[in-house]
């Protein structure tokens, strides 16, 4: 089996990703939280999907800056539905909310998925 290369997992299996957006607004990091919020309650009520079965907490946001934040998961050892629920939301947030995807992250490894960047910022949280 070919390791894993996105992303690194601790030494648990565990990981931490997050989607990286830019804040196209004043009051968009408000927006943001408000959809996330309405995604959690649609997963759990109307898919009834276990958000909590992959992840080891609910999906949460970290404000990178007043342009940038991350909505960060964390993930459980041998988690298999995160990338399509990660996806999922990004949909969502670009579609009803101020935000636009930089790219996704590996903040385990503290870098940017290859494949995910665009012609945004890549520096990490803690160069900033």
């Amino acid at each position: 089996m070919a390791e894993r290369v996105f992303p690194r997992t601790r030494e648990d299996g565990s990981f931490t990703v997050a989607a990286r957006f830019t804040l196209n607004q004043a009051d968009a990091a408000d927006l943001v939280r408000r959809q996330l919020g309405e995604w959690i309650t649609r997963h759990d009520s109307t898919e009834h999907v276990d958000l909590l079965a992959d992840l080891s907490s609910l999906p949460r946001i970290e404000l990178i800056d007043p342009t940038i934040v991350d909505v960060i998961f964390e993930g459980r050892p041998g988690s298999q539905l995160w990338k399509g629920l990660l996806v999922d939301l990004t949909k969502q947030l670009t579609s009803k909310a101020p935000a636009t995807l930089i790219s996704f992250w590996d903040l385990v490894a503290g870098h940017p998925h290859p494949a995910s960047l665009g012609p945004l910022d890549t520096t990490t949280p803690q160069q900033k």
